[in-house]
């Protein structure tokens, strides 16, 4: 009795008990989709995208995630792609994204987060190869203020 107690338990383990490796893997875009960051989102949605008001626009295209950003005078459209994805256990999303149009051509990882009210902001922004933060910790490093609320855009 108790050896077949064990086999089931072992194959329940093996069969269901544990995630499979499918299960696991999830593309950017899965994941993504999941965390509900698909649209665009801006810190004032009624004003157009500016310098002082960027637009980033996270949409999946031919089943790869991107990421478009619109400044108003430049846009980087269908260039930035999310190469990985990932929702960590305080529910934070983290990406990895390449941006070949950036001099020069940087790979970076953003750690964004969910706001009580439905809007996210960046934790950190900083290059994959180093140390470099843009935001660390919801800072700016340049100038030391917050990383701005986004809300998502109709």
């Amino acid at each position: 009795m108790r050896r077949t107690a064990c086999l089931l338990v072992a194959v329940a383990l093996v069969d269901g008990g544990a995630p499979s490796r499918a299960a696991l893997a999830q593309s950017p875009a899965d994941v993504a989709t999941r965390w509900g960051l698909l649209g665009s989102w801006a810190a004032d949605c009624g004003t157009p995208p500016s310098r002082q008001n960027s637009w980033l626009i996270f949409a999946i295209k031919g089943g790869t995630l991107y990421l478009d950003r619109e400044f108003g005078d430049v846009s980087d459209i269908t260039r930035n792609q999310v190469m990985t994805a990932s929702i960590r256990p305080d529910k934070a999303i983290a990406l990895v994204i390449s941006y070949p149009t950036i001099k020069p051509p940087q790979t970076r990882e953003i750690l964004f987060a969910g706001d009580a009210d439905g809007r996210i902001h960046t934790v950190s922004n900083k290059r994959l190869d180093s140390s470099d933060y843009s935001i660390k910790d919801g800072i700016w490093v340049a100038n030391g203020q917050p990383s701005s609320r986004l809300t998502r855009c109709r």
